[in-house]
């Protein structure tokens, strides 16, 4: 099995008619069209991701999307031994602090504190990854692609993910 796969994905959770699902979106919603000049916007796709022990995310950007958001439902066990692990980490040369010491050259990533009910949202073309988890208790975190406007189809259709 691939564990660079970003764990285990559970989509379209806002359709679950969870309550409490509805509340994170709605609060992911809000975020986004506070952040992006108070405009509409629209949640192209959305997902949970689990990791277990070993699971991690390869550098990425995401496609068909303005930002994207992620919010910490759990940020499972933490390796003492190893503070970066299960970590959100941004390696994009259009991020000033990942260039510090000479702009558009990445020497050090952009790494966020993350607790439980932590949101972030970020550029969906910024380069970022999840460092490997570490624990017996799985990391949790639900995701969402945001767009300026309504795009046609569905995430995932005519491309690979």
């Amino acid at each position: 099995m691939f564990r660079g796969a970003c764990g285990t994905k559970v989509r379209n959770f806002p359709a679950w008619s969870d309550s409490s699902a509805a509340l994170i979106h709605g609060r992911a919603q809000m975020l986004a069209h506070h952040t992006l000049s108070r405009r509409p916007v629209y949640a192209d796709d959305s997902w949970g991701s689990i990791y277990r022990n070993g699971d991690y995310c390869m550098p990425h950007s995401h496609l068909r999307s303005n930002a994207s958001i992620v919010y910490m439902l759990d940020p499972g066990d933490d390796d003492p031994g190893e503070p970066m692990a299960g970590r959100l980490c941004f390696a994009d040369p259009r991020i000033p602090a990942c260039c510090p010491h000479e702009p558009g050259r990445v020497t050090q990533h952009l790494i966020p504190t993350m607790g439980p009910g932590a949101m972030i949202i970020f550029a969906s073309d910024y380069l970022h990854s999840v460092n490997p988890h570490r624990g017996r208790r799985p990391r949790v975190t639900l995701s969402w692609n945001i767009t300026l406007e309504r795009l046609p189809g569905r995430a995932g259709e005519g491309w690979v993910k």
